[in-house]
């Protein structure tokens, strides 16, 4: 895992595993303790020092489906199709994590959420074409997310979602 951790004002954070391109783990509290990633010769993996939020499943949000009621494919990263770009930082210091999968182009960023009792995850795709975006779904990380279809319009399409914890 390589990740980046994002933190907030607020106390709820995030990190984002840039190797396999998914968010990795949320938590509330404390941000965390990198003190082994830089005294120890073996990197050892920073810990938050909150308490953890939900599980988040490690899986892309975006697949190629022929129908929303087929299995959600295992693959990450690379294996999956997908190329990281780096990052940017919206105008408030967040980080928007930046991927492209199929053609498609992924702006995806996670921030508290405005009462502070969770993170909003917001995902952007754009594409050349309406006709790129054919037969791609969308999924979220909760439990109860269902696959969407990824129809943009004016080249662009953007979903929402809430992490409460």
């Amino acid at each position: 895992m390589q990740a980046v951790t994002v933190g907030s004002p607020k106390g709820v954070h995030a990190a984002f595993d840039a190797l396999e391109m998914h968010w990795a783990v949320v938590w509330k509290g404390r941000f965390i303790d990198a003190m082994t990633t830089w005294e120890e010769r073996a990197m050892t993996p920073a810990k938050p020092l909150g308490t953890l939020g939900p599980v988040l499943p490690p899986r892309m949000p975006l697949a190629r489906l022929k129908s929303a009621s087929d299995g959600w494919p295992e693959a990450v990263g690379e294996a999956a199709g997908y190329h990281y770009s780096g990052y940017r930082l919206d105008k408030d210091g967040t980080p928007i994590f930046l991927y492209e999968v199929g053609g498609l182009k992924v702006e995806d960023s996670m921030s508290s959420a405005p009462k502070g009792d969770g993170l909003l995850r917001k995902i952007k795709i754009t594409g050349a074409s309406d006709a790129v975006a054919e037969g791609w779904y969308y999924l979220g990380l909760g439990k109860a997310a269902q696959p969407e279809s990824v129809s943009l319009t004016k080249g662009m399409v953007e979903f929402e979602e809430y992490i409460k914890f």
